[in-house]
């Protein structure tokens, strides 16, 4: 076949060249096989035969029986097993899930033993009214309304109304509190949620507990006369500094009033100048009562 750009006589010539020098090279192997055979003196010493296993250590099987020959490798180095990779971190259930699955768990009875547990209060007997056995023990039951910024400012654990995704009610003792987080108690399981993901759940109802001061109604206002003033009167001046020479000590008087406004304000709750729970619950807080339970330390 003719290739366009080749030269075709120059071909042929190659072709007929190649085979001329192949048949001369079989030719001579011919005559010098025959003048051995013919002459024993040219005959070529025996060749030293290896032992079969040194063979098979030298040539490769392949090559030696004739297959293809397999290209050298190096041995291979023991490897080194990489470690096992760390297994995830099991996913937390969803706080609609821990709720569901925990229900014979979230009652009343069950959330009040584990809040008197964190004030260090052996639970009451079973027919014994919840409320009435806390102010046995020097204690008093606060139901509020309210938010994250309030729970923050009373620092105090509390039993959280929650409602899962079927409308069922469920009692769960709020346990620690970030700006971002809450930590939350069934029994004595312990979860940390996201403040927005509890949200879905929680309306703002709670209960807590807190120790009054002895001598200190629930409810100091201007005109106010008792211990309980002088006490909130010291405990102010102690934070904020200052006297409060002139006038008496156990009277709410103006001074008193605006005192208590400061404090009310610092900590976020509405600033009326009267004593209620919610500023005595914060002020003690403040305070660092003894063996109180806290939901953040440093108020």
């Amino acid at each position: 076949m003719e290739v366009s750009g080749a030269e075709p006589h120059e071909g042929w010539f190659r072709s007929v060249l190649a085979g001329a020098i192949a048949a001369g090279v079989v030719a001579a192997v011919a005559i010098g096989w025959w003048w051995q055979l013919d002459d024993p003196s040219h005959a070529t010493a025996p060749t030293e035969t290896l032992p079969a296993a040194t063979v098979d250590a030298v040539v490769p099987p392949a090559t030696a029986a004739g297959g293809p020959a397999l290209p050298a490798t190096a041995t291979e180095a023991p490897g080194i097993e990489a470690p096992p990779s760390a297994a995830p971190p099991p996913v937390q259930q969803s706080i609609d899930e821990w709720l569901r699955g925990a229900s014979g768990a979230t009652g009343t009875d069950t959330a009040l033993v584990t809040l008197l547990e964190l004030w260090d209060v052996d639970p009451p007997a079973p027919d014994a009214q919840a409320c009435r056995y806390v102010a046995d023990q020097g204690l008093r039951c606060e139901h509020q309304l309210g938010s994250w910024g309030l729970l923050r400012a009373l620092n105090r654990p509390a039993i959280l109304d929650l409602v899962d995704s079927r409308g069922n009610p469920h009692q769960v003792v709020l346990a620690g509190l970030d700006d971002a987080h809450a930590t939350l108690r069934i029994g004595t399981e312990a979860r940390t949620y996201a403040q927005e993901d509890v949200n879905r759940h929680w309306f703002g109802e709670f209960l807590l507990f807190w120790r009054p001061y002895p001598g200190a109604a629930e409810l100091m206002m201007p005109g106010t006369h008792s211990e309980g003033v002088r006490w909130l009167r010291e405990a102010l001046v102690g934070l904020q500094g200052g006297n409060d020479a002139e006038g008496e000590p156990a009277t709410y008087d103006d001074t008193l009033v605006e005192r208590v406004r400061t404090f009310q304000r610092d900590r976020g709750l509405r600033a009326d100048g009267k004593a209620g729970v919610r500023t005595l619950i914060a002020l003690a807080a403040v305070l660092g009562e003894p063996q109180t339970p806290v939901l953040r330390n440093g108020g």
